[in-house]
């Protein structure tokens, strides 16, 4: 199951084994992802990990639909799509029908997630809404009863629910439906707000958890932001048939949409695409279409195959076009994002405030003044958008000397150093996930990138990779595809994690006393390795060694994987000689880094130590921290997750992890 082999075990299944239990990381920073969150909102506690498991056979009623008539369903379904589309649209169209998610639809998707789009591929109302139309549109023309589309629709939307593993948008959405449809035949109108909040209410007391799934939460605030605005402007003397009402219908949708959803927004995805109004205009109709025809073309396949053909063709040509016609307008424009900060009290305060004015505004019925009655609207959202959409925040940066992170990644080596003018420079991009090839997925693509896009740092200025190995470079081919105009500097056999790209590369090995970045009294400065070593140097000796320095004083230093080889080494062929007031443990706190003479050169107040949990080298293996008689405070990401240093101008400096922070007190 880990690898994606085998069959889905159905709903109700049992899997016996031996398991080992972890608790899910946690968000370390302002903003980050949050994993033991995301599974908390799926009613997860803990990740377990087995090398041999089974599955027992589920039991009950519900389980044997799922088993012996859903889950064929579902197989058959996925198995068509890849009969009749290629493997990208195949992997695409099982992501939009039933949520079966894969690298393919992942790496599809992403353009469409910065021009604001990912709702697309979220089963959620959209899909819902086309199934309607493709159940009632029979219905229509053979004019049955509203009482029988109504059982018709009991009978479809809670399997088609099952088939995509009861997510809470699609329960919402079918909730709706089945609340409309079922008005109609007692002759009632029923009001969708109130049955919204009634629906909320019964998911939350049956699954409590709900309320933490960001999907659950944006599909619920879309929902009720549209039905709030078209219950607002009802009244209204708007277009409400033609190319002109849709369009104008089209834009009140998706602002309200966008608005209702923007501290959802902020807080999970860390960027809004201005772009995203005028997108879903185009995209939405399109990408409906494209679902019905991949929808009418699974129906007919077992009756009429040269139609399926025919239609599974032209799927492949709409879902192709809308796919071409995103990419490049994500490429030329960036998806018009801009970086959102995590939202804090003060934000989603004036939201609801702005949000109320807004509200008080509809109510004034602009009736025959459209014009002013969009200018109006467009003027609140745009002044209380910019809430937002501050790319730095006070609580992250110092505006007195740089800003350092160190990063868990896991088993490997990532910081970021940004300076008060926004240069950043990224020191190591961490490894990646398995035994992938070069493009594997790791900590940086996954958590890290997504973090400094939030916050404005995902162009930096440079690159640093410390050395060759793989667990430091990762990371470097995905950021160099995302962020190839910048400027890259290796030791050792760094360059190597970039073949075959490095052509015309800007890739050099910095020199001994280099200085990488200046701001008033900081440096950013190379100190090793020298232009020689001696030639039984291992990989890890020819680390590189970066020193943050203020007024020549090292306040920061870096050793990468540097061992006592190293050490010794570069204690005896260079300029620098310490103290450095805060120490990256060089090889993630082995005990083959750290020699008593380099630690008594350093003399650390205190020591970082970045390392994996529960890793197969047992790091960290060094004893305590010991220079002249007084153990070292030390700092571990495996133990406290990602850490944040602030160096200001005054000789003070603020740290602090996940679990707690400190200051280092200013030298006398």
């Amino acid at each position: 199951m880990l690898h994606g082999e085998g069959e889905t075990p159905t709903p109700g299944s049992f899997i016996l084994g031996q398991f080992d239990f972890s608790i899910p990381k946690s968000g370390d920073l302002a903003g980050m992802f949050d994993y033991q969150k995301f599974l908390a909102g799926r009613s997860l506690k803990w990740r377990a990990f087995a090398k041999e498991s089974r599955v027992v056979p589920a039991t009950g009623l519900l389980s044997n639909i799922v088993q012996y008539f859903l889950s064929p369903v579902r197989n058959w379904v996925l198995k068509q799509l890849s009969k009749d589309l290629p493997h990208r649209e195949a992997s695409l169209a099982g992501a939009i029908l039933l949520g079966v998610r894969s690298n393919t639809s992942r790496n599809a998707g992403e353009p469409f997630a910065d021009l604001g789009l990912a709702h697309l591929f979220a089963v959620s109302g959209l899909h819902v809404g086309v199934l309607l139309g493709i159940v009632l549109l029979p219905g229509k023309l053979l004019k049955i009863s509203p009482w029988q589309k109504f059982v018709l629709l009991v009978l479809i939307l809670p399997s088609y629910a099952i088939l995509t593993g009861l997510p809470g948008s699609v329960i919402r959405a079918a909730g709706l439906a089945l609340f409309a449809m079922g008005c109609q035949p007692m002759g009632r109108r029923g009001r969708s707000l109130h049955f919204l909040g009634l629906l909320f209410w019964m998911t939350t007391l049956w699954q409590p958890d709900q309320v933490l799934d960001t999907g659950v939460r944006l599909s619920y605030s879309a929902a009720v932001g549209i039905l709030t605005v078209n219950y607002l402007i009802r009244d209204f003397d708007l277009p409400r048939n033609g190319v002109k009402g849709m369009l104008i219908g089209g834009i009140i949708v998706s602002l309200a949409a966008s608005w209702f959803t923007l501290p959802f927004a902020a807080e999970s995805f860390g960027r809004l695409s201005l772009l995203s109004p005028l997108a879903n205009l185009v995209a939405v109709p399109a990408f409906a279409l494209g679902v019905w025809i991949v929808v009418l073309s699974l129906a007919s396949s077992m009756v009429f195959p040269a139609l399926s053909d025919s239609l599974s063709a032209l799927g492949w040509l709409v879902f192709r076009s809308l796919a071409g016609l995103v990419n490049w307008i994500s490429d030329y424009s960036g998806g018009g994002n801009i970086a959102m900060p995590a939202p804090d009290f003060i934000k989603v305060f004036f939201w609801t405030i702005f949000s109320l004015i807004f509200a008080s505004t509809l109510k004034l019925k602009f009736r025959k003044k459209i014009s002013s009655f969009f200018a109006t609207v467009i003027f609140i959202l745009t002044t209380s958008a910019a809430l937002f959409l501050f790319s730095r925040s006070g609580s992250l940066f110092s505006e007195t000397g740089p800003t350092v992170w160190q990063f868990d990644v896991g088993q490997g080596d990532c910081s970021v150093v940004s300076f008060p003018d926004g240069w950043t420079g990224v020191i190591d991009t961490g490894g990646h996930f398995g035994f992938g090839g070069r493009e594997a997925t790791g900590p940086f693509s996954r958590n890290i990138f997504p973090w400094l896009k939030r916050y404005g740092l995902h162009n930096p200025e440079a690159v640093l990779l410390s050395h060759g190995h793989l667990d430091h470079t990762g990371g470097s081919v995905f950021l160099l595809k995302e962020c190839p105009p910048i400027k890259w500097y290796g030791a050792g056999k760094a360059h190597e994690a970039l073949l075959p790209d490095t052509l015309g590369l800007n890739f050099s090995c910095p020199g001994t006393e280099e200085v990488l970045h200046r701001w008033n009294h900081w440096e950013l400065v190379s100190i090793y390795p020298p232009l020689k070593l001696p030639a039984h140097s291992q990989e890890n000796d020819h680390s590189m060694v970066l020193a943050l320095n203020f007024k020549k004083v090292t306040q920061y230093l870096w050793s990468g994987d540097l061992e006592s080889e190293g050490e010794k080494h570069l204690l005896e062929s260079s300029k620098w000689g310490g103290p450095a007031r805060v120490w990256k443990a060089g090889h993630h706190g082995s005990s083959t880094s750290g020699s008593q003479p380099f630690l008594e050169a350093l003399n650390p107040e205190l020591i970082l130590i970045s390392c994996g949990v529960g890793n197969r080298y047992h790091h960290p293996s060094h004893d305590y921290y010991v220079v002249k008689g007084d153990t070292v405070p030390s700092v571990r990401t495996d133990l406290e997750g990602s850490i944040q240093l602030k160096f200001h101008s005054n000789g003070e400096i603020h740290w602090k992890s996940r679990e707690r922070s400190g200051l280092l007190q200013a030298l006398p």
